[in-house]
């Protein structure tokens, strides 16, 4: 699932995915300025960015609510 825009510049810590869509984020993929794939765990310190891919544990009514945009 790709970084909704509301959530870019936001840390995963600020971003609350947990309490707010009961989804825990595993891993984001993010491009690196020389095109290439970097995967890694994010701590809750790490800033969200455009283009980053999340590796998410979330049921579907949890990834409906997160793709709607519902709190």
């Amino acid at each position: 699932e790709e970084v909704p825009h509301e959530f870019y510049g936001k840390t995963v810590a600020e971003a609350d995915f947990r309490r707010r869509y009961g989804i825990s984020v595993l891993a984001v993929k993010r491009l690196t300025r020389e095109g290439h794939e970097r995967r890694f765990v994010p701590t809750g310190e790490d800033r969200l960015q455009k283009g980053d891919v999340l590796i998410m544990l979330a049921t579907d009514e949890a990834l409906s609510k997160l793709e709607n945009g519902g709190d």
